[in-house]
């Protein structure tokens, strides 16, 4: 009988593989840097408008920002991109 190693590496890609089927995420998601900076601002609490103080963009800036991450991640709100990032490793 053959013994079969466990790869955590390969075990986390086909996770991420299996979300993005789940979920509807595309294969070759791209996120900016500000996207990401959004994403772990808006984790620590942050709201649209300290996101945009912070920085330094216009508060409707913030808001395309997030809605464009519900469409690249599928989410429906911020709680679910959150969490769908967090599993991708996104942040």
């Amino acid at each position: 009988m053959k013994k079969r190693i466990f790869n955590i590496n390969l075990a986390k890609t086909n996770l991420k593989h299996r979300l993005k089927e789940l979920y509807g995420i595309k294969h070759d998601l791209k996120i900016v840097v500000t996207e990401q900076q959004i994403m772990e601002l808006m984790e620590m609490g942050y709201e649209n408008k300290q996101i945009a103080m912070y920085l330094d963009l216009s508060v409707n800036t913030i808001a395309s920002y997030r809605q464009e991450l519900h469409a690249k991640l599928g989410s429906k709100n911020s709680i679910e991109t959150l969490l769908f990032a967090k599993h991708l490793e996104i942040i």
